[in-house]
């Protein structure tokens, strides 16, 4: 029974970090599938084109963001403005893979509480759970009206969804900060475990903030301060089992295992480091 006890929660950490590596390469495909590499301003002075599509204000300015369908000259960045919107369409629709990822990491993550935390703590947990799946329900609707929008549906307003599924992302990250905390984490874990409960609080804070005075610049910080909660989780996870006794055990496992043999076995033949026989050792009789 201890041994269950013991590996049961390192099998749900080992899930939970893998899922989110495959989490944060969804999120950098999406950025980068709607990266649309223009110079012009985008609406509310964010940075990020998608962005400023699901927290767009008023159709009237989705000009600024993708330029209309009817024009077609060549852009500054030789992208025609058909290529535009097109582009941005295919980022959603990446997107949408994104959202069952980081609704998976999160939901393993506040598995993962309610296993290892306290009694007082584990209603947290669930909490994340609960979040974590109305914020991608949000998300999806949020998606499903950004491309209504491209396709010239005027009745479409992905803002409030996302707004909404803002603040449960948010909430999600918060409820899963105690996750960093582990009692028998050595010195790097535990600092790291630290530094991720500062930064998802901080994320949270902020975020919660941003969606309340409708600030886009604040949310936008807070989505990429989120990102980094993520990876610090990631890392926090996936070395949970392999770093239990420290970090010099654990390179010395990965010393031992088969690609890194043979450069800790190498010079396997050699005397004191030389190649030729050395010339502190006494001649063969």
């Amino acid at each position: 029974m201890p041994t269950r006890t013991i590996a049961s929660p390192d099998k749900l950490a080992k899930a939970c970090g893998w899922v989110g590596v495959v989490t944060l390469v969804l999120a950098l495909g999406t950025m980068k599938a709607g990266d649309l590499r223009t110079r012009r301003p985008l609406p509310e002075g964010v940075k990020s084109a998608m962005l400023a599509l699901e927290l767009i204000r008023t159709p009237a300015v989705l000009d600024q963001i993708a330029r209309p369908d009817e024009s077609g000259e060549n852009l500054p960045a030789g992208i025609t403005a058909r290529r535009e919107r097109a582009q941005l369409a295919r980022a959603i629709k990446v997107d949408f893979a994104f959202i069952g990822a980081y609704a998976t990491f999160l939901t393993l993550m506040g598995l993962f509480g309610l296993y290892t935390l306290p009694s007082r703590l584990s209603a947290l947990g669930l909490i994340v759970v609960c979040t974590a799946i109305g914020a991608a329900a949000f998300d999806i609707r949020e998606n499903l009206a950004m491309l209504a929008l491209l396709g010239h549906s005027l009745s479409a307003h992905p803002r409030s969804a996302s707004l909404v599924k803002w603040a449960l992302l948010f909430t999600a990250v918060a409820g899963g900060a105690p996750v960093f905390i582990d009692g028998q984490a050595t010195m790097f874990r535990r600092t790291l475990g630290f530094v991720g409960i500062a930064l998802a609080l901080w994320a949270a804070g902020e975020g919660w903030f941003g969606v309340w005075k409708g600030d886009d610049r604040m949310i936008e910080t807070s989505a990429t301060r989120l990102g980094q909660t993520f990876l610090l989780a990631v890392i926090f996870f996936l070395t949970r089992h392999p770093f239990r006794e420290g970090v010099l055990p654990a390179l010395n496992r990965l010393a031992k295992w088969g690609p890194f043999t043979w450069v800790t076995d190498w010079p396997s033949k050699d005397q004191n480091g030389t190649v030729e026989p050395s010339v502190f050792d006494p001649p063969p009789k």
